[in-house]
């Protein structure tokens, strides 16, 4: 089985980010062309210029946590798990030194999700130990939980604000107020008019 997923693991962890990186590459001055947004926008709008590569930073994240639960299946779940925890550990320090998101709050609920799965992760291996007694394991348990559900309504706040920041910056608004003021200012005229036609 193992053997079975190495081309599929080749091509779409390897090759195909790796084409994906030389086309951004380049063509970084086509980046405001509407066209190449339209076709590979997906890869890099949201992002600092200078770190316009960093959806496939991303993208290799996931790819090494597929790969150790794939390839190192013949390892103890402890080993994987610690692991795991070095991939989100490098992958925190990345983001943080980094900060490649050109919305602050983007920066900063990524950075938040990472130390919530970093934190997930790390109190796991305690579980993983079999040295925690019954109130050890519910208090660690309240931690996890607490934790994720903090990120998620983080997350929930930053996600709406971000929603509303786009509707209010979007045509659709600009043209829905423009027709709303000239309406107004129609209607206006009409009043003006009735009342110089009935003086």
């Amino acid at each position: 089985m193992i053997l079975a997923s190495i081309p599929s693991l080749a091509v779409w962890g390897v090759v195909a980010p790796a084409m994906a990186f030389l086309i951004l590459f380049k063509n970084t001055a086509k980046f405001d062309n509407e066209e190449f947004k339209r076709s590979y926008g997906f890869l890099y709008l949201g992002y600092k210029k200078r770190k316009y590569f960093w959806e496939l930073i991303i993208l290799y994240r996931k790819l090494a946590m597929i790969f150790i639960s794939v390839f190192m299946s013949t390892f103890t779940v402890y080993v994987q798990a610690i692991c795991v925890l070095g991939v989100g550990f490098i992958s925190y320090l990345a983001q943080i030194n980094n900060r490649p998101f050109i919305e602050d709050d983007l920066n900063n609920i990524e950075t938040k999700s990472l130390i919530s799965a970093t934190f997930t992760l790390y109190c796991g291996l305690f579980y993983l130990s079999g040295d925690l007694d019954g109130n050890s394991s519910y208090v660690l348990f309240i931690l996890i939980l607490s934790s994720n559900i903090i990120f998620g309504v983080l997350w929930f706040i930053a996600y709406t604000k971000e929603m509303f920041r786009k509707f209010s910056n979007s045509k659709f608004v600009e043209k829905y107020f423009a027709k709303r003021s000239v309406k107004s200012e129609d209607s206006n005229s009409i009043k003006e008019d009735m009342k110089v036609s009935y003086f």
